[in-house]
């Protein structure tokens, strides 16, 4: 039997994680249908020297890539290359998949030509979980696409020479949003595989990587800036994805100012890392004008919110 999926698992330092996640791929049906590439980034832990029982186990299902250190983004580049299967996903090597549910969506793939499947899945917290759905018919744009519930079509990436940015935080929104100017079918999978792990202090949402990563924010918003700026003209485009594209960026950017608001900055840090950020928008008039309003909006209440602390912390 064909396999069906790849699944791209960045493995630095993980092996506190092994004991946890390895069970769940450990489900012998899935062994015809999915490939795991577990890609090492360089590590400095044992990561490797636990994984390789499980390769050598099984070594036509797992195997074990090793890559100088070029940050999450290189290992989604490298293991897109490389992915053989007519589908791929991404895995962080601190989360875990419900193995039924995987099992049921490879099912789907096996009957499936669309160039992006979306899913649901799951915050972990250490005190309990919440729930994200892929899929609402509220929305203009029905869809909400996030690194952990988007299974694309590898041969989409390869045509098209995708790559996201590498050796900076925050590139998983680069992975959504850079496909879709050459997807043309999306389709809805209900069911919660991906299980997103959010209480390690490493991850890039904490407030202290934000604060430590904030370049990266600068960084990858100009990307998306160029993104932007460069498809939005193209009606072949359909219009609902730039808006939702647009959106996103939008997003990204509010990350940036509620950065500025952080306490971990001075006042005068923040006014200059808030200009910077401005500062991207007049270099982009096309984006400028899209999200005049959207900006100023963001910029003001993150100020508000800076503010507000400050004058909490002085009083109590």
């Amino acid at each position: 039997m064909k396999k069906i999926l790849t699944i791209i698992i960045p493995s630095y330092n993980i092996s506190r994680y092994i004991d946890s996640i390895m069970p769940h791929y450990l489900c012998e049906p899935l062994f015809d249908k999915v490939n795991l590439l577990f890609i090492d980034d360089g590590a400095t832990d044992n990561t490797v020297e636990l994984l390789k029982p499980f390769s050598k186990k099984y070594p036509n299902y797992i195997a074990i890539i090793n890559k100088p250190n070029g940050g999450h983004g290189s290992v989604i580049n490298y293991g897109v290359n490389i992915a053989k299967t007519k589908y791929f996903k991404v895995v962080d090597g601190d989360d875990w998949v419900d193995p039924k549910e995987l099992l049921r969506l490879c099912e789907y793939l096996d009957n499936c030509d669309d160039d992006l499947i979306v899913s649901d899945f799951m915050y972990e917290f250490s005190d309990r979980s919440s729930l994200s759905l892929g899929f609402d018919e509220k929305r203009q744009f029905k869809y909400k696409i996030h690194l952990h519930n988007a299974t694309f079509k590898t041969g989409i990436w390869k045509a098209n020479n995708i790559k996201v940015r590498e050796k900076v935080f925050y590139e998983d929104s680069q992975y959504v949003l850079f496909p879709l100017e050459f997807i043309k079918k999306i389709s809805y999978f209900k069911a919660t595989i991906y299980h997103y792990r959010c209480d390690n202090p490493n991850q890039s949402v904490n407030p202290m990587q934000q604060l430590k990563h904030k370049d990266d924010y600068i960084i990858v918003t100009k990307d998306l800036c160029d993104y932007l700026m460069r498809i939005w003209p193209n009606q072949q485009i359909d219009q609902k994805i730039k808006e939702y594209i647009l959106d996103n960026t939008s997003r990204i950017l509010f990350g940036g100012y509620e950065i500025c608001s952080s306490k971990g900055l001075s006042f005068s840090e923040s006014v200059k890392l808030c200009k910077e950020m401005d500062s991207i928008f007049k270099k982009y008039p096309l984006v400028f004008k899209q999200m005049k309003k959207r900006y100023k909006k963001y910029r003001y209440l993150s100020f508000m919110n800076y503010l507000g602390l400050r004058i909490y912390l002085k009083n109590n």
